[in-house]
Formats: structure tokens, sequence, C-alpha cells
């Protein structure tokens, strides 16, 4: 988490003094984000969501999100502003319960909670984080445990049982972070030639 959080604001950093001509051609201001960026646990940000009053189910009524349950975009939003009001555009929220992270999440023996992370900016979650289950034994049983079959990973568990040490990452997104760090409406602004379910060339 520090250096992804670092690199981010090193990245607006850049952004900020090494492209002035293009930001005010698009009229954009990048502010540069402080060091570090506030944690939050995933039960805070469930308090902080549940508090605002304002989250709906799916019928539309006003409820609480039960823990246990992912923070859909409309949550994300949410939070956003709330953490917007405490002088925040990047924060961090940890310790997601095991059952809404991939099976390749480390998560102790028999424990709820999961070593995992998002970094999220302004309402919109950026980047995906975790420590990775490493033990093979460990890791087929949460394939077990997630109702998948070992037998359709056999190549992702193979190197395992040779021996992997205790490692950890995230995935970091360029087409987003450049649509966050402009402040554009959608990802395909900031991709050259976009892709989605009914755009498949160029």
């Amino acid at each position: 988490m520090r250096v992804l959080e670092t690199a981010v604001r090193d990245m607006w950093q850049g952004v900020h003094d090494q492209c002035q001509p293009e930001l005010k051609l698009l009229g954009k201001e990048v502010k540069v984000p402080a060091l570090p960026f506030p944690r939050l646990t995933y039960d805070e940000a469930l308090k902080l969501v549940n508090g605002t009053g304002r989250w709906t189910n799916e019928k539309g009524e006003n409820a609480e999100i039960p823990w246990g349950d992912d923070l859909n975009a409309a949550a994300e939003k949410l939070l956003g502003e709330v953490m917007a009001q405490r002088g925040h555009e990047f924060y961090f929220i940890t310790k997601y319960p095991e059952q809404i992270r991939p099976f390749y999440t480390f998560v102790e023996d028999d424990q709820p909670i999961s070593r995992s992370f998002d970094l999220e900016h302004a309402g919109l979650e950026v980047t995906s984080g975790a420590q990775r289950q490493h033990d093979p034994a460990k890791l087929e049983a949460r394939i077990v445990h997630k109702g998948l079959d070992p037998k359709d990973f056999t190549d992702y568990l193979k190197p395992f049982r040779y021996g992997m040490p205790p490692h950890g990452g995230f995935g970091l997104g360029i087409d987003r972070l450049t649509m966050e760090v402009l402040g554009l409406p959608n990802v395909r602004e900031a991709v050259l030639f976009p892709r989605d379910r009914t755009r498949l060339a160029p």
C-alpha cells in the first residue's frame, strides 16, 4: 500500500509539473494528494456509508448494507462524498470479508477477514490488491470453499507445489488512472481504441 500510494502521488505530481500546457488545453487542474492516504477498514467504510442514510436497496428503499456485502457503485460514491467532506480524494479500504474476495486472497485459518484492500479515488475503485495465499494446500482448499473445481486451476496451482514465498500485489490500470486524473466521464475516453461487448475492432 505504501508503494502504491507513493506511485500514485508521483504520477499526479508528474502530470501537475510536466503537463501544464496539456492541462490548460483540456481545462483541467490537477491537485497533488498528500501522503499517507487514509486507511479505512471495511467495517469503518460500511459504518460511514450506512450513516449517510442515503443508500437504497434493490427495491429502492432506504436501507443499510449488511455486513459481508460488497460495496457497490452507489455505496462507493456515497463513501467518496463523505471522504471528500473530510478533505480526502484518495483513501484505502482494507480488511474485506473473505467471502467477497477472490480465492487467492490470503485469509488466516477460520477467520472471516482477508488481507486485502482497494484504493479509491473520489468514490471510484482504481486499484485492488492483497497478500496472496502461497500455501498450495490452503489455496486448493480456498478454491473448493468458493465452489470451484481445483482441476480447472491445475496450471495455476502447479508452480505453488515447488515452493512459493509469501507475496502480494495490486493491479494498476493506466486507463482508469488517466480517466481519474483528467476527470473524464468514462474510461473509454482514456483509451485510443476502446473495447466493449459491441466493439471488438479496430
